[in-house]
Formats: structure tokens, C-alpha cells, sequence
């Protein structure tokens, strides 16, 4: 597992790089295509129509919808990658996942090719959180900090209830049953929990807080680290000061999320979150780029696009090293 590791990220590979071209990809499809080109819909149609407005809104749109059709080469590319390393393994664990790795695959580029959305299948959805359980037991299996194990264990736990709820209500709708299913509509809300209570042990694993405490944070060097965060937090304050409603927006459209906590919970996840992650990225450590993937899908995955890259994040937290 270690060299498989080392043959990924340690050297300049074509997959390294993919990896964090998807990674930073992803990130400006989040902002551009979920947040920005959707405010267009909410500015008054005089505003609207004027030609400046028109034009940003449009090259907006255009530069988010060119990045996710590269994104989607590129994801299919990695994930070839990973299904590649997966059949090489004599786990058997390895082979079954490889096997859902390539069922997602197939049917991402026939749904792209005739114009169709994987993430609305019920089989597909079923095929999706099996091979997230997978990935995660792989990940439980292999990470060594209680952290990362507990913050696997709530990520697991997130889709599990997410995709509960997605199965049953899509049975639902077709079987004309008259009777919802048991605990469908605590789900999403439990879903949503879990990812925020993910964020907890994921910041004691990679802030290095167990180490160095809260004067480590707060130390010279680590200082400017702190103001990307601080600096979202602070948006995100303001916004929920101003119009609470619009926050809520925010993140439903970014993430899927309905916000029902008390915002200051998002809020402090959110700091909490940025700060590990960018730490991450400093250090050169490759789970900050699986973290991205995994957190900036969200539940948002109404496309093969999204879905797929949540794959590739549970995928790159399986393979090993943190």
C-alpha cells in the first residue's frame, strides 16, 4: 500500500496532477456554477436585462460549464487510474470495489453520451453508496489516527442516510406506495449532521491542534493560514446577520445542505474545515485534495459530474497514506 502511495503522489505523476487540477476544478464549479450563475435568477428583471449583467451572468456560465466538461475528462481519467490499481490488488476487498468502480464508469460515459444523469438512476444510486461502504471500510482498515477513523466512520454514516433517503423516495414516487418509508424524513437532516460532526475529528487529525494545542494555531507562521478561513467565516457572519435566508440558500445550492442547525455551526465548521484542509495542502499532504472532493460534493450530486467526484474522494482516502 505504501508504494502504491508513493507511485501516486509522492512523484510528479500524470495523476498527481490530475488530482489537483480536480481538486481546484471542483472548487470553481462550486462557486461559479452553484453559487454565482444561480444569483441571476434573484436580481430584479430591470437589473437583469441590462446588457454589463447579461454578459458577466453569460461568461460566468460559460467558464463554469467549460471547466466541468473538463473535469469530467479528468475524472474519468483518475478513477481508469484507480480501477487500474484496485485489479492489481490481491485483496478481495480491492476486486469487488474495482468491479463498482467500473459499473459507475460505464455507465457515466453512456449517460454522457446520451444525454442522461446517472446521479438519477435507483440502480446506480445503489451501486454508489455500496461502493462508498467499501471504501470506507478499505479507509477504516488502513488509517491509523482514531480521528480519521471517526471522521470515516460519520462521512459513511452521511451518505448511508443520504442515499436512504434518496432510494426510498425515488421508490416512492415510482411504486405509488401512499405510505412513506420509516424515518425517511429525519434522514436528510441526520445525513447533514454527520458531515458536520465529520469536521470535529477531521480537525483534531489534520490542524496538528493534538500537537502543538491552540498556541500552535495561532503561532507566526501558521498566522496567515488563518485569514482564508476567518476571512469565510466572516462572509458567511455577515450574510447570516443580514438576510439568515439567504445563508440558507447559500447552502442548498452549494452543498445541498438545508441548514437547519444553528448557523454558527456552519459557521465554525466551515472555519474549521478550511483551515485543516488548506493545512493539508501546504504540507503536500494528498488527503486534503480527497477531502476537498468529498466535502465540496455534498449532497449537490444531481449530476454524473458530482457524483463522480465524490467516487474519486472516497476512492483517494482508500488508498493509504494521509
Amino acid at each position: 500500500m505504501n508504494i502504491l502511495f508513493d507511485s501516486l503522489f509522492n512523484k510528479p505523476t500524470f495523476f498527481k496532477k490530475i488530482v489537483q487540477v480536480l481538486f481546484f476544478a471542483t472548487l470553481s464549479s462550486l462557486v461559479l456554477i452553484r453559487i454565482f450563475s444561480r444569483f441571476g435568477m434573484h436580481i430584479p428583471e430591470q437589473v437583469r436585462k441590462a446588457p454589463v449583467i447579461i454578459f458577466t451572468f453569460r461568461s460566468i456560465f460559460f467558464l463554469g460549464s467549460a471547466i466541468s466538461y473538463v473535469s469530467m475528462g479528468l475524472l474519468i481519467l483518475a478513477l481508469i487510474y484507480v480501477l487500474y490499481q484496485k485489479m492489481s490488488s490481491s485483496r478481495k476487498l480491492d476486486l469487488v470495489i474495482s468491479f463498482f468502480i467500473l459499473f459507475l464508469l460505464v455507465a457515466a460515459i453512456f449517460s454522457y453520451v446520451m444525454n442522461t444523469n446517472l446521479a438519477t438512476s435507483f440502480i446506480n444510486d445503489i451501486a454508489t453508496v455500496t461502493l462508498i461502504l467499501l471504501l470506507s471500510i478499505t479507509s477504516l482498515s488502513i488509517l491509523k489516527k482514531r480521528s480519521e477513523k471517526v471522521m470515516t466512520a460519520f462521512l459513511a454514516l452521511a451518505y448511508l442516510c443520504f442515499f436512504y433517503f434518496k432510494i426510498s423516495q425515488g421508490l416512492f414516487i415510482v411504486s405509488g406506495i401512499t405510505s412513506p418509508p420509516p424515518f425517511i424524513s429525519v434522514m436528510v437532516g441526520l445525513a447533514e449532521a454527520f458531515v458536520v460532526l465529520s469536521i470535529i475529528p477531521l480537525f483534531i487529525a489534520y490542524s496538528d491542534i493534538s500537537s502543538g494545542g491552540l498556541q500552535a494555531i495561532l503561532s507566526k507562521e501558521r498566522i496567515k493560514v488563518i485569514i482564508i478561513p476567518s476571512f469565510i467565516s466572516l462572509v458567511f457572519l455577515i450574510i447570516d446577520l443580514i438576510d439568515p435566508y439567504a445563508l440558507a440558500v447559500i447552502g442548498t445550492w452549494a452543498l445541498g445542505f438545508t441548514l437547519y442547525l444553528p448557523p454558527f455551526v456552519y459557521i465554525l465548521a466551515a472555519w474549521l474545515f478550511t483551515y485543516s484542509v488548506i493545512r493539508c495542502l501546504i504540507q503536500g499532504r494528498p488527503i486534503g485534495y480527497a477531502l476537498g472532493l468529498i466535502y465540496f460534493s455534498g449532497f449537490a450530486i444531481s449530476l454524473s459530474l458530482e457524483l463522480l467526484t465524490l467516487i474519486l474522494g472516497f476512492s483517494l482516502m482508500s488508498l493509504g497514506e494521509t
